[in-house]
């Protein structure tokens, strides 16, 4: 299997081996900065650019973790879900370390992430692996996915009722008349 991965029409390639493409003029070559959260903490290294060669155009980058986290030594990142600082020459991701760490860990788990503002739905649309064998042959794994309506019922909490008990002691005046019975005992001997 060579490097290539196909996507529904899309064909992607490593920049790299992608024969007749190449970085625009102007554009920095990102490969070899480092992947970076929000909070400065560098998560990966950018090792490739991905090119969807029917297009034209980078659709991915190839990244590899700076700790393991129990999925893949690499992972393939959408372009969309970073920010590159070419001041800096750096890229950024609004993606948490524990978060970029576990990408791709088991078939279950996105190996891309979702926006921060994504809904489930596109959470889990993208799902994408390297691999390298042996004899250095780079394998990119994607996945074909489509959109499927799920309908369930479960609850839900609409609104909540709150019940609360206390001791009240109340003391009262009450003017009233009160009988007091007694008891007379008369004897009689006899």
């Amino acid at each position: 299997m060579s490097s290539h991965a196909r996507h529904g029409h899309q064909r992607l390639a490593a920049l790299s081996e992608a024969h007749g493409f190449r970085l625009a003029p102007g554009e920095p070559d990102i490969r070899g900065w480092g992947l970076f959260d929000r909070a400065g903490t560098q998560l990966g290294t950018i090792q490739e650019i991905l090119v969807d060669t029917g297009t034209d155009e980078v659709r991915a980058l190839v990244i590899s973790k700076a700790t393991r986290g129990g999925g893949p030594p690499e992972v393939v990142f959408p372009i969309e879900d970073v920010l590159i600082d070419a001041r800096q020459r750096a890229v950024f991701t609004d993606l948490s370390p524990s978060a970029f760490a576990s990408l791709g860990a088991d078939d279950r788990q996105p190996a891309s992430p979702a926006p921060a503002s994504a809904g489930p739905a596109v959470a889990q649309s993208t799902s994408a692996t390297v691999e390298r064998t042996a004899d250095g042959e780079q394998i990119i794994k994607v996945p074909i996915v489509e959109e499927k309506l799920v309908v369930e019922r479960r609850p839900v909490v609409k609104e909540v009722v709150v019940i609360r008990k206390k001791v009240v002691e109340d003391t009262k005046v009450i003017d009233a008349d009160l009988r007091k019975e007694r008891l007379e005992i008369d004897r009689k001997d006899g």
